[in-house]
């Protein structure tokens, strides 16, 4: 039998593949353990932005999401990011595909003490799945507005992109950020120089008589001080009379005040054995990033000191004054 003959002729086929744009399933905050999901932040202390994305053309479509944690003074809900940088009211983070990327985008790196602890952020394991889990790990920075979440609160912000213009939004709202404070002082040693049995002396080193609270807080706060009631030499003592004038043998008073004349405060307030707000710094407005560098409210003060008629023995006592900060 013949073998029957077999011509063949082809055309080539094509498809374009339209873009489906991405969508966010969830955005959630949770704390670093992703134990529990988070209704406040706390600064310095390390949180979760989890979110969850699809994208039908597969999750290898999506090129970049952003993440927008900001401060939204009027809160209700309908915070939205505008106006320029500020880092104690936002930071700005970035996942790139290009090298699978993390990284924080502030305005100015060196201003803001948010981090990103990049290490731990995690990405898909496959991009050929059609759902994926991206997690952003970071730590508010000290200066982060304090925020009630209710009043006023913080939201965080995620936008999604993929290849073309396809693109996603969504906001979590109503996170609180709760307070935070440092002091240090400067100098740390104050000298109250030799000083005469019922005489009164200003602080003699430094020279300007002045100490200084260098304070880092992030919302309205009270600066107060107390001293320990007894300051020592070997076995030795001398007793804090609270009232600021001793009146007792072996007795001392101190006096503060944030102004002077040659160093004596013009309106001196008894130091106690107990922390006391120090007259007109029962509200001292937060501390605020100025000039793109983190700065300190500094609050000059002025103190004396006060000997009792008798009852001391010479020597060099001393004891510790305690400044605090209240939130």
């Amino acid at each position: 039998m013949a073998t029957p003959a077999l011509a063949t002729g082809g055309v080539t086929g094509s498809v374009t593949v339209s873009n489906t744009a991405p969508t966010l399933t969830s955005v959630t905050l949770q704390d670093s353990d992703k134990s529990t999901e988070a209704s406040s932040m706390t600064p310095l202390t390390s949180y979760v932005v989890e979110i969850v994305a699809n994208d039908l053309n597969t999750i290898d479509d999506i090129e970049t999401i952003d993440i927008y944690i900001f401060y939204d003074e009027g809160a209700g809900g309908d915070g939205v990011f505008t106006g320029a940088f500020d880092p104690d009211e936002r930071a700005i983070y970035n996942w790139t595909k290009t090298d699978d990327v993390w990284s924080i985008v502030p305005g100015d790196v060196t201003s803001t003490t948010w981090t990103i602890t990049v290490d731990d952020c995690v990405t898909p394991g496959n991009f050929g799945l059609t759902q994926g889990e991206w997690n952003l790990v970071f730590t508010p920075g000290k200066l982060a507005v304090e925020a009630d979440g209710t009043a006023d609160e913080w939201d965080i912000y995620v936008k999604v992109n993929d290849q073309t213009a396809g693109n996603d939004t969504s906001t979590i709202y109503s996170k609180a950020m709760t307070a935070y404070s440092e002091i240090t002082m400067d100098p740390t040693t104050i000298d109250f120089g030799t000083l005469a049995l019922g005489a009164t002396a200003a602080i003699a080193t430094p020279a300007d008589h002045i100490v200084s609270t260098n304070i880092i807080a992030n919302d309205a706060h009270a600066l107060g001080i107390m001293s320990a009631g007894t300051w020592v030499v070997g076995a030795d003592s001398i007793t804090l009379n609270t009232s600021g004038t001793p009146d007792a043998a072996g007795e001392f008073s101190l006096r503060i005040d944030d102004a002077a004349t040659d160093g004596i405060p013009t309106t001196p307030q008894a130091v106690t054995g107990s922390n006391v707000t120090i007259t007109e710094h029962a509200s001292d407005a937060r501390t605020a990033t100025t000039g793109g560098n983190e700065v300190t409210t500094d609050v000059d003060l002025y103190m004396s000191l006060v000997l009792f008629t008798s009852g001391i023995d010479i020597g060099e006592y001393s004891g510790l004054i305690t400044f605090s900060v209240t939130n």
